[in-house]
């Protein structure tokens, strides 16, 4: 890493505040009559507030430090904890945040960008690309379900047949763009005494309804696929995605009401957490802001995203 770039890191942690940064991120913070402020840890289970939040002084930087587990760093280490990031994405957290930009040209943005992005963008645009039986799979479905076909692919869901990535991308595309989608989790290396052109399958071998799913700034984190017969599981995600960090759809409602002016005045504001893909959309058919939990429980970090939610 550059000496300027260093530098730049260095300073964009001085200029955030540790103690705004953590209850932006979801923690109670507390403050004593006497010493610094406090807030649960983090890092273990604690139940009385042990971990404490340490301003800039002129010889140390904003950090935190745990009397009962010892834990201890910077902004950026809070949240990467906290909101389940590498080091990139807290960066990226924190420039939000602060309404700065990330001096790196966009040349090598795009240079940085890792495989596993680069596989969830090709794989969003191949299952947006519906053949025929595709389209009928969708029409099928969504009629057995009172949904409109229409309004399933604005909201990202589609038709797909088995091994359609196999199929589309292990003939014609470079082995470069192949193991893109190994690392996205929606190939699967076979073992090698097969024919080359079976070296690759699918996590989606047979016929499903595949949900594209995002983050809470939309950006693409994986897929589901539900089965169309009775093939087990019901449900299907691509590998590596984070489920307990991510709650379906709430990136649409956060830029639906971003997208609103702002009142000056408080208003009331109704978001209907679901259990399941189809509860989300089911409510969001009705007009109404919902959104949806991967699983059958609302994990720690999906309850902070819903804070976040609430401050944004």
């Amino acid at each position: 890493m550059s000496t300027e770039r260093q530098l730049f890191i260095k300073d964009f942690a001085g200029a955030a505040n540790i103690i705004e940064v953590a209850q932006d991120l979801g923690m109670q913070v507390v403050q004593p009559r006497l010493g610094s402020p406090k807030a649960l840890c983090p890092f273990h289970p604690d139940r009385t507030p042990s971990l404490v939040l340490y301003h800039k002084t002129s010889n140390q930087a904003d950090h935190y430090h745990c009397y009962a587990c010892g834990a201890h760093g910077n902004v950026y280490e809070l949240i990467k904890k906290l909101r389940g990031a590498d080091f990139r994405g807290a960066l990226e957290w924190l420039a939000g945040k602060l309404s700065r930009t990330i001096p790196w040209s966009s040349a090598k943005a795009v240079a940085q960008v890792s495989m596993r992005d680069a596989g969830l963008s090709a794989a969003v645009q191949a299952f947006k690309d519906e053949d025929s039986g595709e389209q009928g799979l969708l029409v099928k479905w969504a009629a057995d379900r009172c949904f409109d076909p229409v309004f399933l692919r604005q909201a990202e869901v589609h038709g797909a047949r088995g091994n359609k990535l196999s199929r589309r991308f292990c003939t014609d595309a470079t082995i470069e763009e192949t193991e893109q989608l190994v690392e996205a989790g929606l190939l699967l290396r076979v073992p090698l005494d097969l024919p080359l052109d079976q070296l690759y399958r699918d996590i989606f071998s047979s016929d499903r309804i595949v949900f594209t799913i995002r983050d809470y700034r939309g950006r693409v984190a994986g897929f589901s696929g539900r089965a169309v017969g009775e093939e087990a599981p019901k449900y299907l995600f691509s590998k590596g995605l984070p489920k307990g960090q991510l709650l379906y759809r709430l990136d649409r409602v956060r830029a639906k009401v971003l997208a609103q002016p702002k009142s000056p005045s408080r208003q009331e504001f109704h978001l209907f957490l679901v259990e399941g893909l189809v509860g989300a959309l089911r409510l969001e058919l009705l007009e109404l802001n919902a959104t949806a939990v991967l699983g059958s429980s609302v994990s720690e970090q999906q309850s902070r995203l819903i804070a976040e939610f609430s401050r944004d």
